[in-house]
């Protein structure tokens, strides 16, 4: 009765030590070069899945990946590993097998003079996840424009940057904002360009964003925007239109002057106001306004009705483009 009792019991073991083996992803972190041999990167080098888990490579290079928090990292899903190391960065997709701890998983990196900045966006409240939250770098000092990016569906973004040129503890500063749903209020973090571990950010819903709208404007427009006495209307505007043959291109900030500097005031309805600048009113009785891209062009409401919109040109025949408008409302 004894030799039966334990049979299940080895058993059971056996079956547990095998379910724990699958819940990791382990592997040798090596320098990619004409070399056969797999030399370990430097010690320190971060291996990580955004939101899921991260580790640290020890001094032969070896890395292990827990997955037991994941629900839906199962076998023949696919998960995108991040390896950041002195030597450069890279990602590579992995597909998940029935037993990832008997098969190793080996990623070699090219020198490179490049490092990503990863993180994973999540609700501050409930944890969820938040696709489309748009992240934003400045670097103090640094000659080279770098692309904003937008968090994915699973609320992870990545930056890359060139480390030429850049203290390894330069401070970044990330702009994180839901510019298109204004659900969340905008938030800024500080991170270092040696910072290999993933970026965890937390943003908060609010109440008082305001309500959002985008509108293309290329000539008077009377919209369905309504706003009532006491609104902080916000404009923000880009695009391009093209202005006839003589002024050429512009901004919703306008022209001053045509080619070989003509005047152009008598194009204008406003003759004071750029050529072509983009100009609105919070409803009939209000007194016209125009955009300025120096300022933050907000305005308290002093009317209530609807958002007109006009282009500063009398002659809007030969035009083509449009401005991209977005009006936030804070009530």
């Amino acid at each position: 009765m004894k030799q039966l009792a334990f049979f299940p019991i080895f058993l059971l073991s056996i079956t547990l030590l095998f379910s724990q083996n699958t819940d990791k992803i382990t592997g040798i972190i090596y320098q990619k070069n004409n070399s056969t041999s797999k030399l370990p990167v430097p010690t320190g080098a971060s291996v990580f899945i955004p939101g899921i888990s991260s580790t640290t490579t020890d001094d032969k290079g070896y890395y292990s990946l827990n997955l037991s928090n994941c629900k839906t990292c199962k076998a023949g899903e696919t998960v995108r590993i991040y390896v950041n190391s002195d030597i450069g960065y890279t990602d590579m997709e992995y597909v998940i097998p029935s037993n990832p701890a008997m098969k190793p998983f080996d990623i070699g990196v090219t020198e490179n003079s490049k490092l990503s900045l990863t993180g994973i966006v999540r609700d501050k409240k409930t944890g969820k996840l938040l696709p489309g939250i748009k992240v934003t770098v400045v670097i103090q000092n640094y000659g080279i424009v770098i692309p904003s990016e937008v968090t994915n569906e699973n609320g992870v973004f990545q930056i890359v940057i060139r480390k030429e040129g850049i203290s390894t503890m330069q401070a970044i500063q990330l702009l994180f904002s839901d510019a298109d749903n204004g659900k969340y209020r905008d938030l800024e973090k500080v991170a270092f360009i040696n910072q290999y571990e993933p970026i965890k950010v937390e943003l908060e819903e609010c109440g008082d964003c305001g309500e959002r709208f985008k509108i293309d404007v290329s000539t008077h427009i009377k919209s369905p925007i309504k706003v009532t006495i006491g609104d902080l209307v916000i404009i923000k505007a880009g695009g391009k239109i093209r202005v006839g043959r003589l002024v050429g291109t512009s901004g919703p900030e306008g022209v001053a002057t045509g080619v070989f500097n003509w005047s152009l005031e008598d194009y204008n309805h406003f003759k004071d106001w750029n050529h072509a600048v983009l100009v609105f009113r919070f409803g009939e009785e209000d007194e016209w306004k125009f955009y300025d891209d120096k300022m933050e062009n907000k305005h308290i409401a002093q009317h209530s009705g609807f958002i007109e919109f006009a282009i500063n040109d009398k002659q809007q025949g030969d035009n083509s483009g449009a401005y991209d408008v977005e009006v936030i409302i804070q009530k």
